[in-house]
């Protein structure tokens, strides 16, 4: 007897005699209640034991068949090496062990569908072709009438491949059909059937696209397939464009036409609900081009209009743009607040040109502020729910002319101009702002904007006026010391007035230099300011003092670049060296824990600006350059970390820069200057903290010494291709160098990088002359030679390759100092350095694919003579040497067993003998092979389909049986 307590008196009851309290009969579905409940535990205990028992078996099969592949791995290999040491004896057994086959590239569906792809196309090709040039063999009824029976054969295709369930080739086929409708269209206005051609073409063509939709649809509708479904929809889109466009009309109905074309597509979606199927994506994105395209031509409209009435009439397809994407946000259920919002811009946009345009050129700021600010008031009176968006579009609206008008306010600041509407538009603006934002911060953000724009309504001098924003500056820092609330929106703003200080400066005559230097220093100092506020002040400052002292930056940095090779020395002021030291002092308050780290690079700064304000006769100022550059990379370098040091290792490098680009004044300081650098170079690289930096030295006294002897050999009076062998002299060393420091890997490969590099910069030297170009390339071959020599097994088969082709280019620049025309003399070598490199690349790594190793070889081999056949009619005696050439290969790849010779030595050979049979297809009508490939393709691709669903079939059946 089951018991259970009663629903509505919770007195205990049973099936029985029912409730005993209320007197209520017996109650199964409270008894079944009560039982499930003591049911459901225990099924839920039951469930998760069994899903623990499915985890534990996915886990162990999931590693039996990774046990598996990799055993069967390590079976294919070790068959593989076996063959490849001995052959298989033709008695020997069968291998019994798992042995997986390769795995195919391509599925059977990916292979069908490619086939169909590409038939459909061909057949395409072949439709449009024959359509437009392949008339002529036809008479004007003739070929309307023959495309016309092809359009009903393609359409009624596809339902007899529906009945054979070939639905992938009934697709293909359909959507063929429907570009025939449209050829159909074509055909009919080209033969002027019924007087078609003397009404306009593009609205003809807009009712054929129309017609096609409409079939398209019908079609899918009748036959369930998708391609006439995405058909129509594509189709449809150009109607309503097509259409109205013999009517010409402007921007504005250009807006309105293609907003009625998005419309259209949220018809189709409307049409089609459910789940977010293909068709709806297709639909969204089409619309939303739509809708893109309309935004654009409103926006032209608006531009271009210059009365009340068109611009009122572009402004209001602006806004119709933006409703037709909010209705599709609406239907998606998603991104409805940034439609919204795009509906608040395009109102603010549309309304704004309004009020400019009706307003006038004087009252069009002033009429905009009001329009934006009034849209800010009616944003805030939207429900809280759907608020959101439109209230970031409406502080975005307000943004624009706010940041316009705080530029017009400087920029009257500046220029000494007076404008009422400045101050108006900053209380208008602060007002809108306020109905969206807290109005404390807007009120003194809007009353910091208002100081700095009461200069132009009250003429006051500059001093004056530079006084009144330092006491408004000094006022809000006041009150940001005695609010709590609002503290750090106050100190902001205190901090971007003072800020503005250098601009002041500026306007008065003083160095901005010195104002943005001392703002620094007094940021530097430790203030109860909110740190992001100070980092916002601090990067302002430095902007302006970079911009103060760019000037002397530039001479000091960029002036020996302009002037190099001659005797140059810049002025700097000296504000600008009094503005470096102060910064200087700010850097050393501010990093008071790496004092070196950040005063270095503003002292070394200081110093080279020093000789140029003190007008220290050349080379001093380059002389100073050199060495606080040298200096400050030997320093970060020993001493700091990549993090650390990166602004004096950046600094030091501009300086070191600029002291070397100066130094080609002279031999005498070019010498001096870069064998320093040398001599640095070797010291980072000998004892430099990280592998980076030991790299990044030999690096630099790499190409240091290359510019140190080719002026050597400048200044013993050699010629140019002969300094080239003093270079070459140079990088020798360096790769010797590279070899003696091979047990530091990383070091080593930087120094034999910068020897081959050395040979290349020798090798330029020596344009013009091939014959000393060949001399170097033969003399860096041998020394490639003798570094493979070295007992180095990672690099000496890379060595021996480099050697081969170093002297094969010295091979090519002597033919071509003979002027030899021959292509075989220069492809032939390299054939044979390729063929090396692969030869020893198979020879240490078993696996290596023949295309890997030989495929180079082959190429160059064998392509350059097979292009020179095929351009032309080509010599007899080549033709017969590229075949037997390419027979050759053929022979011995399968004497081998590789493919990479038998498939090129066989595809040279077929196309060598097809070459002449190749003009014979210049006799058939072009339509004729696209369209028979495209049915070959098709045939191959329905036979396929249907053997996969044979054999779906099969298994089908093989699983019912079992």
């Amino acid at each position: 007897m089951t018991s259970y307590p009663c629903p509505f008196c919770r007195t205990e009851a049973n099936l029985t005699t029912g409730c005993p309290g209320c007197g209520r009969g017996p109650d199964p579905d409270a008894a079944e209640v009560v039982r499930l409940d003591a049911e459901i535990p225990v099924l839920t205990a039951r469930l998760a034991a069994a899903r623990d028992a499915v985890t534990a078996a996915d886990g162990a099969l999931r590693r039996a068949w990774a046990q598996r592949e990799a055993a069967a791995g390590r079976v294919r290999a070790a068959v593989a090496a076996a063959a490849r040491v001995a052959p298989r004896p033709a008695h020997a057994p069968a291998m019994t062990a798992p042995m997986t086959t390769a795995t195919a590239e391509a599925s059977t569906r990916l292979v069908q569908n490619s086939l169909f792809v590409l038939g459909g196309l061909l057949l395409a090709v072949a439709a449009i072709v024959f359509t437009a040039v392949a008339w002529s063999q036809f008479g004007v009824r003739g070929r309307a009438g023959l495309l016309a029976a092809v359009t009903v054969v393609a359409l009624a295709a596809p339902l007899a491949a529906l009945r054979r369930r070939l639905t992938a080739a009934a697709e293909t086929v359909a959507a063929v059909g429907v570009l025939l409708i449209l050829l159909d269209g074509y055909a009919a206005w080209y033969v002027n059937l019924f007087g078609l051609a003397d009404y306009s073409a593009l609205g003809y063509a807009g009712a054929v696209c129309a017609v096609t939709a409409a079939v398209a649809a019908g079609y899918e509708h009748v036959t369930g397939l998708s391609t006439p479904r995405f058909a129509a929809l594509l189709v449809a889109q150009p109607v309503l464009p097509l259409l109205v466009a013999p009517f010409h009309p402007d921007a504005a109905g250009w807006a309105y036409t293609w907003a009625a074309v998005a419309v259209v597509n949220l018809a189709v979606i409307h049409l089609r609900r459910g789940a977010l199927t293909p068709l709806a994506v297709a639909a969204y994105v089409l619309g939303g081009l739509a809708v893109t395209v309309s935004g654009i031509c409103a926006l032209a409209g608006l531009a271009l209009a210059t009365d009340p009435g068109p611009v009122a009439l572009a402004g209001a397809s602006l806004v119709t743009a933006a409703g037709v994407l909010l209705a599709a946000a609406v239907l998606a259920r998603a991104g409805i607040a940034p439609a919204a919002g795009m509906v608040v811009v395009a109102v603010a946009i549309a309304a704004a040109r309004f009020a400019a345009v009706a307003g006038g050129e004087r009252l069009a700021p002033v009429l905009i502020t009001l329009v934006v600010a009034a849209l800010a008031v009616a944003v805030r009176l939207l429900p809280s729910t759907v608020r959101r968006g439109p209230q970031i579009a409406a502080l975005a609206c307000l943004g624009v002319p706010g940041v316009a008008t705080v530029l017009a306010a400087v920029a009257a600041r500046v220029g000494g101009e007076t404008d009422w509407r400045l101050p108006t538009m900053i209380v208008i603006l602060s007002a809108g702002a306020a109905a969206l934002l807290p109005p404390v911060p807007v009120a003194l953000a809007g009353g910091a904007v208002l100081t700095l724009a009461a200069p132009a309504v009250l003429p006051w001098s500059p001093a004056v006026q530079s006084r009144v924003i330092i006491g408004v500056a000094a006022v809000l820092v006041v009150v940001a010391y005695r609010i709590g609330r609002h503290r750090e929106v106050a100190a902001g703003v205190a901090l971007a007035l003072l800020a503005s200080t250098p601009v002041w400066a500026l306007v008065s005559g003083d160095s901005p230099a010195i104002y943005a230097a001392a703002g620094l220093l007094l940021l530097a100092l430790p203030a109860p300011v909110h740190r992001a506020l100070t980092v916002v002040a601090a990067a302002v400052l430095g902007f302006a003092l970079l911009a103060a002292t760019g000037d002397s930056l530039l001479t000091v940095l960029a002036g020996p670049w302009l002037h190099s090779g001659a005797r140059w020395t810049g002025h700097v002021p000296v504000a600008d060296v009094v503005a470096t030291g102060i910064l200087a002092i700010a850097a050393g308050l501010h990093g008071r824990r790496h004092v070196l780290w950040t005063a270095a690079p503003v002292v070394a700064i200081t110093a080279v600006l020093a000789p140029g304000a003190a007008g220290a006769p050349w080379p001093s100022t380059g002389a100073a350059s050199l060495v606080t550059g040298l200096a400050g990379l030997i320093v970060a370098a020993l001493r700091g970390d990549a993090r650390r040091s990166a602004a004096l290792t950046v600094v030091s490098a501009a300086l070191l820069g600029a002291a070397l680009a100066a130094a080609p004044a002279t031999d005498v300081t070019t010498l001096v200057a870069f064998g320093a650098t040398v001599v640095a170079g070797v010291m980072i690289g000998a004892v430099g903290r990280t592998v980076a930096v030991r790299a990044s030295g030999w690096l630099g006294a790499a190409g240091s010494a290359y510019v140190v002897a080719a002026t050597a050999g400048h200044t013993a009076g050699l010629p140019l291709h002969a300094t080239a062998f003093v270079v070459l002299g140079a990088a020798a060393a360096v790769l010797t160098a590279g070899v003696l420091l091979r047990r530091r890997t990383a070091e080593s490969w930087t120094l034999q990088a910068a020897a081959h590099g050395g040979a290349v910069v020798a090798l330029l030297l020596t344009a013009g002359s091939p014959r000393y170009a060949a001399a170097v390339c033969t003399v860096w071959g041998l020394a490639l030679g003798l570094r493979a020599l070295v007992r180095d097994t990672a690099g000496r088969r890379s060595h021996v390759v480099a050697a081969a082709a170093a002297e094969v280019g010295g091979w090519w620049l002597l033919l071509a100092a003979e002027q030899v025309a021959v292509v075989e003399a220069y492809t032939i070598p390299a054939a044979a350095v390729a063929l090396l490199a692969g030869w020893l690349g198979r020879r240490h790594r078993a696996g290596l694919s023949s295309w890997a190793a030989y495929g180079p070889a082959l190429a160059a081999a064998l392509l350059p003579t097979l292009a020179s056949v095929l351009t032309g009619e080509g010599e007899p005696l080549r033709r017969l040497l590229l075949g037997a050439a390419a027979l050759a290969i053929v022979v011995a790849g399968a004497h081998a067993r590789l493919q990479a010779p038998v498939v090129t030595g066989g595809s040279v050979l077929t196309l060598v003998a097809l070459h002449e049979t190749a003009l014979v297809w210049d006799l058939l009508p072009r339509w004729i092979p696209l369209a028979a490939a495209g049915l070959l393709l098709l045939g191959l691709a329905t036979t396929l389909e249907r053997r996969r669903r044979d054999v779906a079939r099969m298994r089908s059946a093989i699983h019912r049986m079992g």
